[in-house]
C-alpha cells in the first residue's frame, strides 16, 4: 500500500486461539529463598560470573512463568537487561504472544525502510474489533530521525544524554525496526492483558528508564551493546575503544587505544614479516635486528622481550623487507 490516506477498519472475524500456558506466579516462602532468587539476579546480569548462564536461564524461566510463557520460550523470547535487572521481552515474544492470545491480534498494513503501517484488533462482544477507532499505530523514518533512533549515543558523565545505543540496527535495518516498533508500540497501547499484565519493554525503554534514573553505563556494558549491534560475541578492543569514548572516559580509551596499536614481535609478527620478505631472503634475526635498529628511540618502540613495535611501525617494517635486500641496508 502507498500513497493516500491509511484505510480504518472496523470488524474482522478471526478464530480464537486458546493458550496452552497459564501465568503462575512465584511465591517466596522465606527470607532465604528472597536471598536466593537475589543473588541468581546478580549471577544473571554479570557476564564474568561463573554461574552466569545458569542463573540467566533460570531467571527469565521464573519471569516466564508469571507471563504465561513455557521455559523454551522464556529463554528464547526474554532478556534480561544487565544495567537495571529488568526483564524485557523481544518483538518474536510480543508477536506470538498476540498470536496465542485470543483477545488480541493485528494486521500490517504497510512496511518499507520509510514507513510502518499495523492495525491493532480487540476481542469485544465475540468479534475482533479495530482498535483506536480503525487508526492504525504509524511510525515512519521522519518520526524515527526526530526520536533520535538513528543517532550515536551522546554519553556524559557515564550516562547516556541523548541519541539511541540501538542507533546501528536501525542504520542497517530500517524496515525491520520500524515494523518492531509498531508492532510493539501497538502491544503497549491496546494489548494491556499481554503478559499476565506484565510491563512491555525493549532494551531502548529500559536504557531510557536507567537514564532517567540516573543510572552509570560502565564502559563494559555499553561495549557489549556495541560488540552485538557489529555481530561480536565478546567486545574487540575497537568495540571498547568505540564505548570509552562514548562514555567519556578518556583514560580507559587511552590505554585501549596503545592496546590496539602496540603489537609485539611474536612467532605471528615473524612470520608475516618473513613471509613478506622472502623473495628477499630476510631470516628472523636479521627482521628483529633490523626492527632495533631502525626504530631505536621513536615513540611506541621497546626493544625489551617481548619486543614492542606500533602498528605503522610494524607496516613499514614489512614493506621495507619486500623491497630490500638484508645486505644492502646491513641486516
Amino acid at each position: 500500500m502507498t500513497g493516500g490516506a491509511i484505510a480504518k477498519v472496523e470488524q474482522l472475524e478471526l478464530a480464537p486461539i486458546n493458550n496452552q500456558y497459564r501465568a503462575q506466579q512465584m511465591q517466596i516462602a522465606s527470607i532465604e529463598q528472597a536471598q536466593n532468587v537475589s543473588q541468581m539476579i546478580i549471577a544473571a546480569t554479570t557476564k564474568t560470573h561463573p554461574k552466569h548462564k545458569e542463573a540467566l536461564n533460570t531467571i527469565l524461566i521464573l519471569a516466564g512463568m508469571e507471563m504465561g510463557m513455557s521455559p523454551i520460550r522464556a529463554t528464547q523470547e526474554l532478556f534480561i537487561d544487565p544495567r537495571s535487572g529488568k526483564v524485557g521481552q523481544y518483538v518474536s515474544a510480543l508477536r506470538n504472544e498476540i498470536a496465542r492470545d485470543p483477545r488480541y491480534d493485528y494486521r500490517v498494513i504497510e512496511t518499507s525502510d520509510k514507513v510502518a503501517v499495523v492495525q491493532f484488533y480487540e476481542l469485544i462482544d465475540g468479534k475482533m474489533v479495530a482498535c483506536n477507532k480503525g487508526e492504525p499505530i504509524i511510525r515512519t523514518r521522519e518520526w524515527a530521525e526526530k526520536e533520535g533512533k538513528f543517532s550515536k549515543p551522546v554519553w556524559e558523565d557515564g550516562k547516556m544524554v541523548s541519541g539511541n545505543v540501538n542507533y546501528q540496527k536501525w542504520i542497517g535495518h530500517p524496515q525491520n525496526m520500524l515494523l518492531w516498533q509498531a508492532i510493539r508500540d501497538g502491544a503497549k497501547f491496546f494489548c494491556k492483558g499481554l503478559f499476565n499484565g506484565a510491563p512491555i519493554m525493549d532494551d531502548v525503554e529500559i536504557a531510557e528508564i536507567n537514564d532517567q534514573a540516573e543510572n552509570n553505563y560502565p564502559v563494559a556494558n555499553v561495549a557489549q551493546v556495541i560488540a552485538e549491534a557489529n555481530g561480536h560475541e565478546e567486545p574487540t578492543k575497537e568495540d571498547v575503544l568505540e564505548a570509552a569514548i562514548e562514555v567519556g572516559d578518556t583514560e580507559i580509551a587511552k590505554q585501549v587505544q596503545q592496546q590496539i596499536e602496540l603489537q609485539y614481535i611474536g612467532d605471528g609478527q615473524i612470520k608475516e614479516m618473513r613471509a613478506a620478505g622472502a623473495a628477499r631472503k630476510w631470516s628472523s634475526a636479521q627482521i628483529i635486528g633490523w626492527c632495533k635498529e631502525s626504530f631505536k628511540g621513536q615513540e611506541g618502540f621497546d626493544e625489551k622481550k617481548p619486543l614492542h613495535i606500533t602498528f605503522d611501525q610494524y607496516n613499514k617494517a614489512k614493506e621495507h623487507f619486500a623491497n630490500n635486500d638484508p645486505a644492502a641496508t646491513g641486516g
